[in-house]
């Protein structure tokens, strides 16, 4: 018997057609209108299914080996990690995301080098969203998630 889980599609940038340079621009920089677009499209705007595919992905690919949801996990990282406007608009969302991705690196193993290969990028620059938001609970958190890096994974910061 074979499971192969069904996973949300994450949109990408294509249609650029009718855009202005700057909205270009800005929606190569934010996330923000993608994770919008896969919140309305696939998960009929609850965010809590979003957090339960990051879980479910993170925890098939580390405990299962599965390749297809830790290419799920890291989509939905890329997705929830460049996103400066919804930070702010969903403020509850990325509360609760932080804990998540806390939780997960708490959990992944310490050898788990390609783990740490694939999130030093997209961690680095969320951190530094998080810094920039002046939103008190996410400074709390992203010191949170520093020191979490530093000690599961030997970063340097």
């Amino acid at each position: 018997y074979y499971y192969s889980a069904s996973y949300t599609r994450v949109p990408k940038h294509t249609d650029w057609s009718g855009l202005t340079p700057a909205e270009k621009t800005r929606m190569a920089m934010d996330s923000s209108y993608l994770l919008e677009l896969t919140l309305k499209r696939y998960l009929m705007n609850d965010t809590d299914l979003l957090l339960g595919e990051v879980q479910y992905s993170f925890l098939s690919a580390v405990i299962g080996g599965c390749t297809t949801s830790l290419h799920q996990w890291k989509q939905l990282l890329a997705l929830m990690c460049n996103c400066e406007k919804a930070l702010l608009e969903r403020i509850q969302l990325f509360r609760n995301f932080n804990e998540v991705l806390l939780q997960q690196i708490k959990f992944s193993p310490r050898d788990y080098e390609s783990l740490a290969g694939i999130i030093r990028d997209k961690l680095e620059v969320y951190l530094e969203i998080l810094a920039d938001s002046d939103v008190a609970v996410f400074s709390e958190q992203a010191k949170e998630l520093k020191k979490a890096f530093k000690s599961r994974f030997g970063w340097k910061t």
